[in-house]
């Protein structure tokens, strides 16, 4: 289900290079798997749940903040009660979806494509340096460790 979050816009940047992933709202904006666009991007709703007021500022890097004085300032500044610590709330995870966010990935188009800010490369093949010479050359049967 499309849905609509309303973001400041001092937090497009980290919106759109991924580092805020996280935002504390009074009520719930959705459910896991909603779609939102913000910043002309668009976004998947991870995870909601639960979250008094506290945890934004006990989460800041992932709500785009610099610190967590920096998270309180901006609560107290956008509510006219101020900051409540023990306030009920709702945390809203999320992530970039669309093409240029490298978010859902076709598989068959993951081999060493750069999508956005992401390398994808495909495992087929990746044998760790631990495993023998022997087992390297994937010579190893179903079920073998390479110990």
């Amino acid at each position: 289900m499309d849905i609509r979050i309303p973001f400041k816009g001092q937090f497009r940047k980290q919106m759109l290079n991924g580092t805020k992933r996280l935002t504390w709202r009074t009520k719930k904006y959705g459910y896991e798997g909603d779609i939102f666009e913000a910043f002309g991007r668009q976004f998947e709703l991870t995870d909601v749940y639960p979250a008094p007021m506290v945890a934004v500022p006990q989460n800041w890097k992932e709500e785009g903040f610099d610190s967590p004085e920096e998270a309180i300032r901006f609560m107290v500044g956008l509510r006219p009660t101020g900051y409540k610590a023990s306030r009920p709330g709702f945390h809203h995870r999320f992530r970039i979806i669309d093409e240029a966010g490298a978010g859902k990935a076709d598989p068959g188009k993951c081999r060493g494509s750069l999508r956005g800010n992401r390398l994808l490369v495909s495992l087929s093949g990746f044998v760790p340096d631990s495993l023998s010479s022997s087992r390297a050359s994937g010579n190893m049967k179903p079920g073998e460790t390479g110990k």
